[in-house]
């Protein structure tokens, strides 16, 4: 009697082991799905933010590309010329028209206004190397020093379900003389990071053009009565950035978990 008594108590011994390793068996086997539940989850987010960041690039790099891609730039002004019968010359120089041919899209403010107001600063000083000295008087800016290269950082949004891009926009060189490369255009997209692109604008002058990139023709030459003799030249500025000329940098595509 007593060695069943024994030989029971030793099996219930045995039976509440057992459960207590498939618990613990149960337990660890949970606790390592969850882990790689959790894992995966990280994964796909990362993926999911790494997409957005790529998608967002990608699109600034393509909106800007068509803003200006293929586009011209022109600028026209007229600047008087009088000479008295001392030999004294003075020239006055007046606006006549000013237009680009970007397209209106989701990034063409400030950045379509910083822009706007390079290509005139630079279409100035031409003028102003090609005539001469200008009166205070004019409704061009006095430049008698080449602008120096433009830096400008910026920020691009497209909306509000797209993440914002940031925009290192470079243009324009050092040098005294103005040349087509003043003109030409580098944006980094999202500088630094995993998915940054480069967009590259290359710039030309249009066909004939001649010192500055300018095209003259004289208007009118009149002299009168006390001698003095006044010409009247207009100046014409045209920008093209061919199709052919824009590069985007490959921006590398995410890839799955």
């Amino acid at each position: 009697m007593r060695r069943v008594r024994e030989k029971l108590k030793s099996n219930s011994g045995a039976t509440i082991l057992f459960a207590i390793l498939v618990f613990m068996l149960c337990i660890l086997a949970g606790t390592g799905a969850l882990t790689a539940a959790a894992a995966n989850s990280g994964r796909y987010t990362h993926l999911k933010a790494d997409q957005q960041q790529y998608l967002s690039v990608s699109s600034a790099a393509k909106l800007l590309k068509g803003e200006l891609s293929g586009k011209t730039f022109t600028a026209k002004a007229r600047v008087e010329e009088t000479k008295d019968s001392t030999g004294t010359v003075s020239r006055k120089a007046d606006w006549v028209t000013t237009s680009s041919g970007a397209k209106d899209s989701a990034y063409n403010g400030s950045l379509k206004d910083l822009l706007m107001g390079r290509f005139e600063e630079l279409f100035e000083y031409g003028v102003y190397s090609s005539a001469g000295p200008l009166d205070a008087g004019s409704t061009l800016t006095v430049i008698s020093d080449h602008p120096a290269k433009l830096e400008k950082k910026l920020t691009l949004n497209a909306g509000s379900d797209v993440p914002a891009v940031t925009a290192n926009l470079t243009m324009g060189t050092d040098a005294s003389t103005l040349t087509a490369n003043d003109f030409t255009i580098t944006i980094v997209l999202n500088d630094g990071e995993k998915y940054a692109s480069t967009l590259t604008l290359v710039a030309t002058f249009a066909s004939g053009a001649g010192e500055n990139g300018l095209n003259s023709t004289q208007i009118s030459k009149e002299t009168n009565a006390a001698g003095e003799t006044t010409t009247v030249t207009e100046y014409t500025m045209e920008v093209q950035w061919l199709e052919g000329n824009a590069h985007v940098a490959a921006v590398p595509q995410p890839t799955s978990p």
